[in-house]
């Protein structure tokens, strides 16, 4: 499967010319890496400043976060046409190697789980517990990220992270790209994952920490209460609860 996914700039702390180059770095790891394993690929054309959005194609939208830092987290949402959304917040003070990792980090879980509605299962239901399909947050941490023509891109798990042989694999087995991970839904430090536990989301992290899923968390969007963005045309969904969080889809192609 391959869409259309138009590489945006609308944030003041990102040059055009530096995210052409990443959107190039970027369209190699999504060809040469993610698609030959999750079977998801992606042709990106990047949109400069100022430059109007085509509402019919998937969105990769680079995005200035408020001053203090405490903006929406990245994640996604939906055009007014219902193609996915994926945002990346820039900070000030961050210096490239973030926010390209967080624009590699948030396009690869675009493509894997467009609407974050995926989940693969540890043991079986009713009694397994279920993790969201963000296949770059259990190896998140910069350190663990690795670069493509000198551009920072994050590592990512493979289908075999969720305990099952599912997905395009074509190569010899490993849980994540770098093949850092020794066994299924492993954490790698700094890492962490979105899991159904007494009917509710939690966050885990690699330390065995155990917390409730924020409202602006990622595993919260994409769900109910739409606004409409009149700039580009973008609904984006509002704050949820997450005890009756519709992610509990069984992951299949």
């Amino acid at each position: 499967m391959v869409v259309n996914v138009m590489v945006v700039n609308r944030s003041s702390l990102v040059a055009d010319d530096e995210l052409r180059v990443v959107a190039d770095a970027l369209q190699r790891q999504v060809s040469e890496h993610l698609a030959p394993v999750w079977g998801r690929s992606a042709a990106l054309r990047f949109v400069p400043m100022g430059v109007p959005i085509d509402l019919d194609g998937w969105i990769l939208a680079l995005v200035d976060d408020t001053d203090d830092g405490a903006g929406e987290p990245n994640g996604g949402n939906v055009t007014v046409r219902g193609q996915p959304v994926g945002r990346v917040r820039v900070r000030r003070g961050w210096d490239s190697d973030d926010w390209t990792l967080a624009a590699s980090h948030e396009l690869l879980e675009l493509l894997c789980d467009p609407h974050g509605t995926l989940t693969g299962c540890q043991g079986r239901l009713p009694n397994g517990t279920l993790f969201a399909l963000n296949v770059c947050d259990p190896c998140a941490d910069r350190r663990f990220g690795y670069r493509i023509d000198g551009v920072l891109v994050s590592d990512f798990v493979w289908p075999t992270w969720f305990g099952e042989p599912f997905g395009c694999v074509d190569a010899p087995i490993r849980f994540d790209h770098q093949g850092r991970m020794r066994q299924p839904f492993a954490l790698l430090e700094g890492g962490s994952a979105g899991v159904v536990r007494g009917g509710v989301w939690k966050r885990v992290s690699a330390s065995g920490d155990g917390e409730d899923v924020d409202r602006y968390d990622r595993l919260g969007q994409r769900l109910a209460n739409f606004e409409l963005n009149p700039d580009d045309g973008v609904w984006c969904f509002g704050r949820v609860r997450l005890d009756g969080c519709p992610k509990a889809t069984p992951l299949a192609w």
